[in-house]
């Protein structure tokens, strides 16, 4: 959570534990700060405030995207401004709450992180087939090298274009 507010952090906590039981959060309360939790840990997700004396959520989210591609949502009582919104949205944040509507937030967590496991998932099974793609491509090579029959390689380079274009 990145918060400088004691009270709204607490009723955050109090909140989703709630709702989600034993969860372990990591609070930040300035842009610096930030900077220090996140050299410790990469979290699961980040609850961000909006506003700070040093920086924006938007920068914290601009950051956590380039540096971490960690799942963001603002928490906010000041997103009800529509152009604060559409900066939001468009520097790719996960989702938003605005901070009277509470209720809304396990719901947006619940979401956010089905969506961040499955993006997961998706990595492995195109590392998984970028590495399949990988041992043919040193096969076809060593098939050149033994002059092998020339339908044999193309055949097997097919294959790998196959393999490719489904990642």
């Amino acid at each position: 959570m990145v918060d400088d507010n004691t009270n709204d952090i607490e009723l955050t906590k109090r909140f989703l534990t709630k709702h989600f039981g034993n969860l372990v959060f990591l609070v930040a309360k300035s842009e610096k700060d930030f900077d220090e939790k996140m050299s410790w840990v990469q979290p699961d997700l980040i609850i961000s405030d909006f506003n700070f004396p040093d920086c924006t959520g938007l920068d914290l989210l601009m950051k956590a995207k380039a540096d971490y591609n960690i799942p963001f949502i603002f928490l906010s009582g000041s997103l009800d401004d529509e152009d604060t919104l559409s900066l939001s949205v468009l520097n790719t944040a996960d989702g938003y709450v605005i901070k009277d509507e509470m209720e809304h937030l396990p719901l947006v967590v619940e979401e956010i992180m089905k969506n961040a496991d499955l993006e997961q998932f998706l990595d492995l099974e195109r590392q998984i087939a970028l590495n399949r793609a990988k041992i043919k491509v040193s096969k076809v090579s060593q098939m050149v090298e033994k002059n092998a029959d020339k339908d044999k390689i193309l055949d097997l380079l097919r294959r790998i274009s196959i393999q490719l274009d489904k990642l």
